[in-house]
């Protein structure tokens, strides 16, 4: 879902960077190679903070599948991250029932050794019989808590939304020939204008040297014939 903190986007985009989301898709598409995948691969986060996928490829079709897969893989890696953290809630759980479960066997094999002594209207016998109730209660909340967190653990619950998915354009988006012509003489115009500038600047140095060495020749010629 999309996230109103650009630090936690920030950390989805890493995500998508890894090491883990790179070799699922390479998996998928094994004439690629991470290079590829470092160079024509971008995820930007827009004004809404939507995550987009943009690849670009020599195929286009190539390139919207890739595109396409990034948020299925995107979305099994949380998948798995979900369960494996709540493998720790499981196992403490189960923990706790088995825990629950020994008391409660104890709390009975009291009560047994009680009626045995026909002491059974007793105060300790009615304590017992209390915390009978109060473990029993225990014991199937405990359950049910065990219940949602296995059913969390096998059906993780990811937050993800896919709000358009990769198309194959009707034509190459890269190279534009005429942009490039243009952006080409521009950039070849400036660059010679600069180089004319340049060229000028080291000639009137070069006029403004030698014109210095011919003012200071008479004053040389002064002092050697002084000497």
């Amino acid at each position: 879902m999309p996230v109103t903190n650009e630090k936690e986007g920030g950390v989805h985009l890493g995500i998508l960077k890894g090491e883990a989301i790179s070799t699922a898709i390479l998996e998928q598409f094994p004439s690629k190679t991470r290079s590829d995948l470092r160079l024509n691969v971008d995820f930007v986060m827009s004004e809404y903070f939507l995550t987009e996928v943009y690849v670009r490829d020599e195929d286009p079709e190539m390139a919207a599948a890739i595109a396409n897969a990034y948020p299925v893989v995107y979305k099994a890696f949380h998948g798995r991250s979900m369960a494996n953290r709540s493998a720790f809630p499981v196992m403490a759980l189960e923990n706790q029932v088995a825990s629950i479960e020994k008391s409660l066997a104890k709390n009975l094999a009291a009560q047994q050794q009680h009626r045995d002594r026909d002491v059974s209207s007793s105060v300790v016998m009615e304590s017992l019989r209390t915390e009978y109730r109060n473990l029993a209660a225990l014991l199937d909340s405990t359950q049910k808590n065990l219940i949602e967190a296995k059913l969390k653990q096998e059906n993780p619950a990811v937050e993800l939304v896919l709000v358009e998915r990769a198309t194959v354009p009707t034509r190459p988006t890269f190279p534009r020939p005429i942009l490039n012509t243009i952006v080409s003489l521009v950039f070849g115009l400036a660059a010679g204008c600069y180089y004319a500038l340049f060229l000028e600047y080291l000639t009137k140095l070069r006029r403004y040297r030698i014109e210095r060495t011919m003012d200071t020749a008479p004053l040389e010629a002064a002092k050697s014939e002084a000497v």
